[in-house]
């Protein structure tokens, strides 16, 4: 991710009205960028809510969520890669899934509620 760049553009952005910047997070690199495009838009005088849109990784998620105000994550594609095929459910499977995406989920929920973070 191009920090300066990041930091451009959301001034931009909020100098042209945005009451939010979303950036896009889909790596731990960038997610631990997420901190100095925070702290150069402070330095700037600009407080405007960064949002992490981040998927399909989980650990993304959980350091972006210590730094921002929000991440947006679909807790649907949050658990696994990019998989996408076609798979019928029985009760039983169906109940294993839910529980593991809920396994993999709860760390991020506990870790925006210690921070105030939106999700």
């Amino acid at each position: 991710m191009d920090t300066e760049g990041t930091v451009a553009q959301s001034i931009r952005m909020i100098n042209a009205g945005c009451e939010l910047v979303r950036i896009t997070a889909p790596s731990k690199k960038d997610a631990e960028n997420l901190e100095p495009i925070k702290k150069a838009l402070a330095e700037k005088g600009y407080t405007t809510p960064l949002v992490a849109d981040i998927h399909f990784t989980p650990n993304a998620a959980e350091i972006a969520a210590k730094i921002v105000e929000k991440v947006r994550v679909n807790p649907g594609n949050y658990a696994d890669k990019k998989k996408f095929e076609h798979i019928e459910y029985n009760d039983e499977t169906y109940q294993a899934e839910l529980d593991r995406i809920r396994e993999r989920f709860t760390p991020l929920v506990e870790i925006c509620k210690e921070h105030g973070t939106a999700m």
